[in-house]
């Protein structure tokens, strides 16, 4: 019985869409793809490669991994942080996480 319904339905093989369909979903997924997680990195890098070249003497910044400090030095790649009256520390540009406002 259930084989004569199968055979009555047209049953055997799985019917096929129009393919066009499956395109326009992947376009859909990539420019999901695009919009959600591309474009914001992109724009954080780029403000991150802002702040970096920006750095100068006297800017109080807050790195990476949390340390506060004064820049007291720039050179090409590197900055000195005075994180204490008789403290500094080297760390590269890239570690530098946001500037500080205020005092």
């Amino acid at each position: 019985m259930v084989t004569e319904v199968w055979a009555m339905a047209g049953g055997g093989g799985a019917q096929q869409g129009n393919p066009m369909y499956n395109v326009i979903f992947i376009g859909i997924i990539v420019v999901i793809f695009w919009v959600f997680l591309i474009q914001p990195q992109r724009r954080q890098q780029k403000e991150q490669e802002k702040l970096i070249s920006s750095l100068k003497k006297g800017d109080r910044v807050v790195t990476q991994s949390g340390i506060h400090g004064v820049v007291t030095q720039t050179r090409d790649k590197t900055m000195i942080l005075r994180v204490d009256d008789h403290t500094k520390i080297e760390f590269d540009k890239q570690v530098a996480l946001r500037l500080k406002k205020g005092k």
